[in-house]
């Protein structure tokens, strides 16, 4: 048996190995994040019109309740798939020393996303603070102050037929842009590792996801009666 044949496949580099894990977990996140934004957007634009008044004796079907709690959770994980794939983006610059998008970033996008999901993450430890109008602590500081425009967490969701869905100030379209841009420099990245090793990936029927867009029929319902406990 040669010499050569006793040596590990290049594949099994440390360093390759600890380079192809940081850019699939990148990469996982960004596209997780892209599907959500759609998954809340459609569910967001889809639900149907919901009403109640306790004074009257009428309750909110469960059918209907189920369905608004459901858009709503999309809409927390937007938050949270968010604020993962930007740690993971940041690592994998780390790790690579490459420029993998966190520098093209629009102003103001990672606090958004950091508050929102520290909100929504954590709502359970914000909820009352809100409903009774106490003092707010930590997220719910940051919050209102980053949304003076908004008193509640989820005031500010909506669906803008020219720009898209919002979660509360977060304009949905610009994170989803940012992440199309960090998309293309980590794969770039996972193909020059592959390269580096002797190994080609190939990119099959891979397309990227477009951006959300209004369509027809998605209008939002103007329900007075839509509760505000996100």
């Amino acid at each position: 048996m040669t010499e050569t044949e006793n040596e590990p496949p290049a594949w099994y580099d440390k360093h390759f190995q600890h380079q192809s894990d940081v850019l699939e977990m990148a990469l996982r996140f960004v596209w997780a994040c892209q599907r959500q934004i759609h998954r809340f957007a459609d569910g967001f634009g889809a639900r149907p019109t919901i009403f109640w008044d306790f004074n009257k004796g009428i309750v909110a079907p469960a059918d209907k309740a189920r369905i608004y709690d459901l858009y709503r959770v999309d809409g927390y994980l937007v938050a949270v798939l968010g604020h993962q794939a930007l740690r993971w983006i940041d690592k994998a610059e780390k790790v690579t020393g490459r420029d993998l998008g966190t520098r093209r970033l629009r102003p103001g996008i990672r606090k958004h996303v950091n508050t929102l999901r520290d909100v929504y993450q954590h709502w359970v430890d914000h909820l009352d603070s809100f409903r009774l109008n106490t003092a707010k602590t930590q997220a719910g500081k940051r919050f209102l102050k980053e949304n003076p425009n908004l008193v509640w967490p989820g005031d500010g969701w909506k669906l803008s037929p020219t720009e898209g869905p919002y979660l509360d100030n977060l304009k949905l379209n610009d994170l989803f842009a940012d992440l199309r841009v960090a998309e293309d420099l980590l794969l770039d990245a996972q193909r020059d590792a592959f390269t580096s090793v002797g190994l080609t990936m190939p990119d099959g029927d891979c397309q990227p996801l477009a951006e959300w867009h209004y369509f027809p029929g998605a209008v939002p319902v103007d329900d007075k009666k839509d509760d505000p406990s996100v």
